[in-house]
């Protein structure tokens, strides 16, 4: 336990923003660092839920770093005012972590060769997942112009457009909650004191009424119905896993259940975890063990 506290100190600000962290492993050794255990990620990417403080999402770093001792681990923070910001700000605010992760990875391929396990919560951190997956299509489209080798097994001209190269994806408390009461929920949940939420739901239910009415006058989907098409049809069709509660207040079961299916129909591997009386992003409550040997048989690929 020692080696973890120390561990997890080692969680290292990527980007000046800081939306972006990186901790690497500790080896007794450095100059000699043993053998990667195969049934280790190399790497777990973790996209935070919006709002999510350091304390919070900690508790997901620690308990990774007890999970898989070996793998490095990626931390993305989502706050509220990334859904402001125009598609190409949220682009230039991941760029850091493209570009570190292009250089590791960059003969990797999605699926069960690749190290890497994709740890998302909530809409928050699905708008996250959608923009870092973008970057790896653009960066993709760019070298393709400029002439890429056909040799390259990620920049072959035959091989498709280049995705965050998955190997399997956790979903906790999304994909859904497109209805503006969801998003009330959202934005308004680190709000603690009656009086201002319910301030805040009047200026802020407004300001969404107006947002869907602008939308539907230029024919575009929200941010969420976006990201809910997106991570359907977009991301690598690997396998994942849903955590999720029909007492989520923000993320509805049904949506969940059903992205789920639209999944299936595709042909992806899909692994349901139903929690029952838990909240929002707070399913592990409901069962520690249950929740990690969930994403540990993911990893492994012996999910039913």
């Amino acid at each position: 336990m020692a080696q973890v506290q120390q561990q997890k100190m080692r969680l290292m600000q990527v980007t000046e923003d800081g939306l972006v962290f990186l901790a690497e492993p500790i080896h007794p050794n450095e100059d000699a660092p043993p053998p990667h255990p195969e049934d280790q990620p190399g790497l777990v990417v973790i996209f935070g839920w919006m709002g999510a403080g350091h304390s919070h999402l900690q508790k997901y770093t620690d308990a990774y770093r007890l999970l898989f001792p070996a793998a490095s681990i990626m931390l993305i923070r989502s706050q509220p005012s990334g859904f402001l910001r125009s598609t190409r700000a949220q682009l230039n605010a991941l760029r850091p972590a493209h570009a570190l992760l292009a250089a590791r990875y960059h003969s990797t391929k999605p699926g069960t060769s690749s190290p890497i396990l994709v740890h998302t919560f909530s809409n928050g951190g699905g708008t996250n997942l959608k923009t870092l997956n973008s970057l790896f299509e653009e960066s993709h489209k760019k070298a393709l112009k400029n002439g890429a080798s056909e040799t390259d097994p990620l920049l072959a001209k035959d091989a498709g457009p280049s995705l965050l190269p998955a190997r399997a994806f956790v979903f906790d408390s999304l994909p859904g909650g497109t209805k503006v009461v969801h998003a009330l929920r959202a934005f308004s949940a680190p709000i603690k004191s009656p009086i201002l939420k319910y301030l805040a739901y009047g200026v802020l239910g407004s300001v969404f009424y107006l947002w869907k009415a602008l939308n539907w006058f230029i024919r575009a989907p929200g941010p969420i119905e976006a990201m809910y098409r997106y991570l359907t049809e977009s991301i690598a069709p690997v396998p994942r896993l849903y955590i999720y509660s029909p007492q989520d207040q923000l993320v509805p079961a049904a949506d969940v259940e059903a992205h789920a299916a639209a999944a299936r129909a595709k042909g992806i591997d899909v692994t349901m975890e139903k929690f029952e009386g838990t909240s929002h992003v707070a399913h592990v409550r409901g069962g520690s063990e249950r929740y990690w040997g969930a994403v540990k048989s993911l990893w492994l690929g012996k999910t039913a």
